[in-house]
């Protein structure tokens, strides 16, 4: 497994290092929407790297038939007994360890950060608009203003959330804003981070794979930006564009 495991991870490292001088070249000539199923691709490959083998194939190459063997009346006489080695570790039984390690505390990282994180923001939730459920899953996100965030984000994966912080927008940024963030559920974007730091965990020895982790939730980003601003007037994106920036003020406080 860790051979399959390292043999994507180089030829997954050799289209990031050809695709990658071309992304900005890509984004001028074709929408961000594009790239985004270019990551995606990528992403499913490292996370699927086994070889798939038929069980039952086709055709199949009969084993050559085994040699005759004289069978010795008297069985030799047993050598006398050696003491076994001490066993040590090898290389090929380290690396597998030291790979869940590093796998598995990446993952406890982040997932340990998202619960800590929610249970911090809990007590200061407060509705703003109710969202609409379907069966167990939601169909459009619940709003909360929450002080203790610097920017609008989703938060959730089956019931996911829409928070806002302590920032003035007008009423037509605030429009635009949760156009952007419902964007984001529609698109299922949450399951798409997901599925790279799934990737990130699984080659976090790769420095190219968080290169293109980092790129991929830039685009991720961008291609939300042009969902929201298509067929739309100078106007709106006059608010947007304040939006915006009136965000990236708040996060740089």
């Amino acid at each position: 497994m860790l051979q399959d495991l390292l043999l994507i991870s180089l030829t997954v490292s050799a289209v990031i290092l050809l695709f990658l001088p071309l992304r900005s070249l890509l984004r001028r000539r074709y929408p961000v929407a594009r790239l985004y199923v270019v990551w995606l691709i990528l992403a499913l490959r490292l996370i699927i790297p086994f070889r798939w083998e038929w069980e039952n194939a086709p055709v199949r190459v009969p084993a050559p038939p085994m040699a005759d063997t004289v069978v010795s009346p008297r069985p030799a006489p047993a050598a006398p007994a050696e003491p076994l080695p001490e066993k040590s570790l090898s290389l090929s039984a380290l690396l597998p360890r030291i790979w869940a390690l590093g796998a598995g505390g990446l993952m406890v990282y982040h997932l340990g950060a998202y619960f800590l994180f929610r249970i911090r923001i809990r007590p200061y939730l407060i509705p703003l608009e109710e969202g609409a459920r379907k069966s167990f899953f939601v169909k459009d996100p619940s709003v909360y203003r929450c002080p203790a965030v610097k920017g609008p984000m989703m938060l959730g994966y089956f019931r996911p959330v829409i928070l806002l912080p302590e920032t003035d927008y007008t009423q037509e940024e605030l429009m635009a804003v949760l156009l952007h963030e419902r964007a984001h559920f529609r698109r299922g974007d949450m399951w798409y981070k997901l599925l790279l730091l799934l990737a990130n965990a699984a080659h976090w020895f790769n420095p190219l794979v968080w290169w293109m982790v980092k790129k991929a939730e830039e685009d991720l980003e961008f291609a939300c930006d042009e969902l929201v601003v298509r067929r739309q007037g100078l106007d709106f994106r006059k608010h947007y564009s304040s939006a915006i920036l009136k965000t990236v003020e708040r996060s740089e406080q």
